[in-house]
């Protein structure tokens, strides 16, 4: 009796926090593969259950034709509907975690040994903010915040969370943020197969264009988990790497481990003393998203996009592949360079720098370089009688992919849980 009694109260407790959760949850219609009463899950269960998920981006009749599936995956997207992805070529392995960074000695791991790939971007000549992990509902007041202010922004948006809070993303781009990929599920892509990993982007790329009509440009792979068979696949996909050289550790906030004062003084030190580079943040907690805005009152709002560092002023977004189902490639915009940075107004005149982005792009000439070349034009054309200016010393890329180390390039470690 006792026994039933004890059952009927746990019950009871349990469909209680059931509708305590529900009714805390955003509005919206669940999708395969969720079973009813099913709703938002925290990160620390996203990490943990692939089929907990409150969806409220309908599946497009485009990608069901394509793919064969009728909802949105979980957080291991399958490698399906991609038959005419070219992944000849790229070798199969090693396949590492983040604790066997042993294997990634001779790979080029960002991750591991902070080595960088010609057509990574890891630099900017301005202080810029970045953020991962979003969107989420703590996204929007970061993006009122810049709203008041005019300032643009970079943010790497995931795949699950662009399926939650698409609305929040449609409003990121019409308030003239530029969007890049965070991958699908936010997995660790060394430890992935070439098809996982195509998977991973692939899937990112098709949900922003369900949502947005764009389809990215850039990406950041979570944990900074990129080596030379990552970027091979990633190039398949017209995808460049954006990294950073600068991390804000806003996600120490979330477990107490750092103080905002700490992190509001190490930007203010970074400021005065002339630092620039891309800053890491998040804007996935309330706590790192409200530290965004004050960084942002600290840096103030005239910062550039990922796209716009180093003067190359790389176009957003790709244009539609012709590969991809004719009754969706209506829903993609072309951003080409030479428009203004985010796709919007007339086409200017290109000018003679603008190859430079161009090449790119094409993983003709690295980032780096282009900037490069990019200042010592711009310079000499300015007075082409005066000697030649004195070249500020631009940042270089870490160690290149033969490993070895060029000079100033720094060897820590990103803290790989957080990114």
């Amino acid at each position: 009796m006792r026994t039933a009694r004890l059952l009927q109260t746990v019950v009871a407790v349990a469909a209680a926090a059931r509708s305590a959760m529900a009714a805390a949850e955003p509005a919206g219609r669940m999708y395969e593969p969720l079973q009813e009463g099913m709703s938002v899950a925290p990160r620390h269960i996203l990490e943990e259950r692939n089929d907990w998920f409150y969806y409220n981006l309908p599946f497009p009749d485009w990608l069901r034709e394509k793919t064969g599936l009728h909802a949105w995956p979980g957080l291991d997207a399958p490698f399906v509907g991609m038959h005419d992805i070219d992944l000849s070529g790229i070798p199969a392995g090693p396949q590492y975690t983040q604790d066997s960074c042993w294997l990634a000695e001779h790979l080029c791991s960002f991750d591991c040994h902070r080595c960088v790939g010609p057509h990574d971007i890891r630099h900017c000549d301005r202080l810029v903010q970045t953020f991962d992990d979003g969107p989420t509902q703590h996204s929007q007041m970061l993006i009122d915040h810049m709203s008041t202010t005019g300032q643009r922004s970079t943010f790497f948006v995931l795949g699950v969370q662009m399926a939650m809070y698409p609305n929040i993303l449609r409003d990121m781009h019409a308030r003239g943020h530029l969007l890049a990929s965070h991958t699908w599920g936010h997995k660790y892509l060394p430890s992935l197969s070439n098809e996982q990993v195509a998977a991973q982007l692939m899937w990112s790329m098709w949900i922003m264009n369900a949502t947005i009509g764009v389809i990215p440009t850039f990406y950041r792979p979570p944990f900074g988990g990129t080596d030379n068979r990552i970027r091979a696949i990633a190039q398949r996909l017209g995808l460049v790497a954006v990294v950073w050289n600068l991390d804000s550790n806003d996600w120490r906030l979330n477990d107490y481990s750092r103080s905002e004062w700490e992190i509001y003084q190490q930007i203010h030190e970074w400021k005065n003393s002339g630092v620039t580079g891309i800053l890491l943040e998040h804007d996935s907690t309330h706590q790192t998203a409200h530290a965004g805005i004050e960084i942002s009152k600290i840096l103030g709002p005239h910062q550039f996009t990922v796209a716009e560092c180093n003067g190359l002023n790389l176009p957003w977004y790709q244009s539609m592949p012709s590969n991809w189902p004719a009754n969706m490639r209506g829903h993609g915009h072309h951003f080409t360079i030479g428009k203004a940075a985010h796709g919007a107004g007339s086409p200017a005149a290109p000018t003679e720098f603008e190859a430079a982005a161009a090449a790119v792009l094409d993983g003709e000439l690295s980032a780096d370089d282009a900037a490069f070349e990019h200042e010592v034009a711009d310079e000499s054309a300015a007075d082409d009688e005066a000697e030649p200016p004195e070249q500020h010393e631009l940042p270089k890329p870490g160690p290149t992919q033969s490993g070895a180390a060029k000079p100033g390039a720094g060897r820590e470690r990103p803290h790989k849980a957080h990114n």
